[in-house]
């Protein structure tokens, strides 16, 4: 689907211009507490290293860099912090891949690659995140997320739901509650980050926190 029309079919112009990072989560509501998220930070920044020692830094310069790569980027970041929320909250949070949304109309948005639903009963599951990867395009990976979670939003009955496109190494946010807000790039890892464990700590790990809202408040009308 093109970016026309894509934009005819959601019926609004693509965001392209990024809010600050502080903007989208100031003021929301965060389930894992602060020392809980210090020992998610420390376990992730450890996966990552690891991670740029086996496959290297997740650039298209890497000629063996694929997507497949990004998407073990994913997981390493995303799965202790849902592990978190299963062990120290109530929602009953779950992940599925490679998930196929169709539309009320009966359209569909592809198929996504993480996507995060919350158990409320049986028959019952509500949208809460998604996070796309692409490795070629950022453009094409946003252009998917906000079909997404149009139609997320939509079998969610209203509420707000959040979504992650990356590259590997870039990050940014979206939130939909009718109105879509994206933010501006978030770095997750540098070239020398095995030797500068601070400093990523400072200034790299606020994907956690992002991750952290999101799947806090993503279906909240439906809590």
């Amino acid at each position: 689907m093109t970016r026309d029309e894509t934009e005819e079919r959601l019926g609004i112009p693509l965001t392209t211009m990024g809010i600050p990072i502080e903007k989208m989560i100031t003021s929301k509501d965060r389930l894992l507490g602060e020392d809980v998220i210090g020992r998610l930070k420390e376990k992730i920044y450890n996966s990552l290293v690891d991670y740029l020692k086996v496959i290297g830094y997740p650039t298209e310069a890497n000629s063996h860099y694929k997507e497949a790569n990004i998407n073990d980027l994913v997981v390493f970041t995303i799965y202790p912090i849902l592990a978190a929320f299963k062990e120290e909250t109530s929602r009953g949070l779950f992940l599925t891949r490679e998930k196929e949304i169709t539309s009320k109309d009966s359209s569909t948005s592809g198929r996504d690659e993480f996507m995060v639903l919350d158990f409320i009963r049986v028959g019952q599951k509500n949208y809460v995140a998604i996070v796309e990867a692409k490795k070629v395009s950022l453009g094409e990976a946003q252009k998917q997320c906000y079909l997404a979670m149009h139609d997320m939003r939509d079998w969610n009955g209203g509420g707000v739901v959040y979504g992650f496109i990356t590259m590997g190494d870039s990050w940014r946010m979206i939130s939909y509650d009718g109105n879509f807000k994206i933010t501006e790039k978030i770095e997750l890892v540098f070239d020398s980050m095995a030797d500068d464990k601070e400093r990523w700590i400072n200034d790299y790990s606020i994907l956690i926190d992002c991750l952290n809202v999101a799947f806090s408040n993503g279906a909240s009308c439906n809590d």
